[in-house]
């Protein structure tokens, strides 16, 4: 385990407590915003169109997650945000999240890494 993300708006920062007890070097908070919302749609938009992740067909709850995401402007009306509708199949695009979180660690222009030297 290398890394953990964790929305830390809401009951996310007890979780982040929680967690930082056995994974202190591997927890990284999330805090959700506006930049934080596109960065993560735009990652799962990147590791999608690649082909870079998969799951059985038979989750189809991940799919309909994946759905729901929807761009719209902030309440500010001054910027573009991604939302999601609550439903009873997907929560409030709970498998999205979850997995848009895990993958935040890769960076956004994975296939353009500079190579180390």
């Amino acid at each position: 385990m290398t890394y953990i993300g964790i929305d830390i708006t809401g009951l996310g920062s007890g979780v982040f407590e929680d967690v930082q007890h056995f994974a202190m070097r591997q927890a990284v908070t999330i805090r959700y915003g506006v930049e934080t919302k596109n960065r993560l749609v735009m990652k799962m938009i990147d590791v999608i169109e690649d082909g870079r992740v998969e799951w059985d067909k038979e989750q189809t709850e991940i799919a309909a997650s994946f759905m729901t995401i929807r761009r719209t402007a902030t309440a500010s009306g001054n910027a573009m945000t991604f939302v999601a509708d609550r439903t009873a199949e997907t929560g409030h695009a709970d498998s999205f999240w979850a997995i848009a979180h895990a993958i935040d660690n890769e960076p956004l222009n994975y296939g353009n890494q500079r190579k180390s030297r």
